[in-house]
């Protein structure tokens, strides 16, 4: 008699914990929303990596007036001009020329599904924009910054 019970607590057991875990995983593992300018990025443009938020930096440029955008395909670096700005970041590098200045990022770029992916905070501020988290929301606002780039 005993038997048939612990065989019963045991499939008891493994459905709840099968039950629980795929909720978990997906809750653990979800994407946070971005906005630019009240805009939603699309999901697919959004990857979290070594827990930073990195965005295709094609979607930050072209909701930004007066920037011009070139993908040197050779040597995998974005430039970007404006009046007032000059960018160049490199996939794969965490050094990045911004006017005249050498900085560093904490995170190197990389390419995900055809777009080149850049940490968001950085490349935000850079580009003079201002960028709020939200963590009750899970949810990252870039808005402000000068128009005149």
């Amino acid at each position: 008699m005993k038997y048939p019970f612990r065989v019963l607590l045991g499939l008891l057991a493994a459905v709840l914990w099968y039950t629980v875990l795929p909720w978990d995983e997906a809750y653990a593992g979800s994407t946070p929303d971005v906005y630019i300018d009240d805009v939603r990025l699309q999901q697919e443009h959004v990857v979290m990596k070594d827990n930073r938020i990195f965005i295709a930096f094609t979607d930050l440029v072209q909701l930004r007036e007066g920037l011009d955008m070139e993908w040197n395909h050779v040597n995998k670096e974005i430039e970007i001009t404006g009046p007032k700005t000059y960018l160049v970041i490199t996939v794969g590098k965490s050094t990045v020329i911004k006017d005249e200045e050498q900085l560093e990022m904490d995170a190197e770029p990389f390419i995900h599904e055809g777009k080149t992916m850049v940490p968001l905070r950085f490349a935000s501020e850079a580009l003079g924009r201002e960028i709020k988290w939200v963590k009750s929301e899970q949810t990252a606002y870039v808005s402000g910054g000068s128009t005149d780039v």
